[in-house]
């Protein structure tokens, strides 16, 4: 069978798949090309999953299948790199549905919903819940990460348990960290924390997450978003992981530092 490269391109799966990239990425006629490559690597520091999320979408499936094996596998850019190694731990058919999603979706006109009441806030329940938990929506996204972590850990599990029968030495694990951490007020510098934090060098942290982000609490106060790829041990033989880093972002900052939360946690 001949293949018809520019027919494809034009075809409306392609359409769609397209339409599910988000805003300000790389075109995928690029990613053949080093600065296409740069900027898909630069898009993932601060990110596990394409579209900032915390479980995989169609645009994730899009990205993996545009890419050569060679490229996903390619060191010199190693947030492009690992997320290739985490989009292998999911199976062709689990990839292909999340394709399979946009295209049953796109025949479907959104409905209106009907908005439901708000219940009026006191100014000092406000205030209360300044820096209180984020929204249900966030707690069910969280639900769904564990279940894809659950997936991947056992998909890792099974290639370590072959690497080990095969005489292969034990691969460190190799886990990534999504924090938000929140202030006292609106006099801390934000952008010098993050700063500070990246330049810690340890034997278990593997690299630092390219972009941050300074996301809006209230009241002008914000929180940084910062992203963190750990080993799960110290070099040594000793465990590695969200605590020691805790210890290590409130060794520098513990004066300013209200408190940290795990916005996602992914094992690669």
């Amino acid at each position: 069978m001949k293949n018809y490269p520019q027919l494809i391109l034009q075809s409306p799966l392609n359409i769609l798949y397209n339409m599910s990239l988000p805003k300000g990425f790389a075109e995928l006629s690029s990613l053949s090309e080093v600065k296409g490559q740069k900027r898909v690597n630069g898009w993932m520091g601060s990110r596990t999953y394409i579209n900032g999320g915390v479980s995989p979408t169609p645009a994730d499936s899009l990205v993996f299948e545009a890419l050569s094996t060679k490229t996903g596998n390619d060191s010199s850019n190693p947030h492009l790199c690992r997320w290739y190694q985490h989009m292998l731990s999911f199976s062709a058919a689990q990839r292909a549905a999340w394709g399979e999603a946009v295209v049953a979706a796109a025949p479907a006109a959104p409905k209106a919903k009907k908005a439901a009441a708000k219940p009026v806030a006191d100014e000092e329940d406000d205030l209360d819940d300044m820096f209180g938990s984020d929204s249900d929506d966030e707690d069910a996204e969280a639900a769904k990460q564990a279940v894809i972590d659950r997936i991947a850990a056992a998909h890792n599990a099974k290639k370590e348990a072959s690497r080990i029968a095969k005489g292969k030495a034990k691969r460190r694990d190799i886990n990534s960290y999504v924090f938000d951490i929140k202030p006292y007020g609106t006099e801390t510098d934000l952008q010098a924390m993050a700063l500070a934090f990246k330049k810690i060098e340890h034997g278990g942290i593997k690299a630092w997450g390219v972009e941050h982000k300074l996301i809006e609490i209230a009241f002008g106060i914000k929180k940084l978003r910062i992203q963190v790829i750990t080993y799960g041990d110290d070099g040594e033989g000793n465990e590695f992981g969200e605590d020691d880093l805790f210890d290590m972002f409130n060794g520098l900052h513990e004066d300013d530092i209200q408190s940290i939360d795990t916005h996602s946690f992914t094992k690669m």
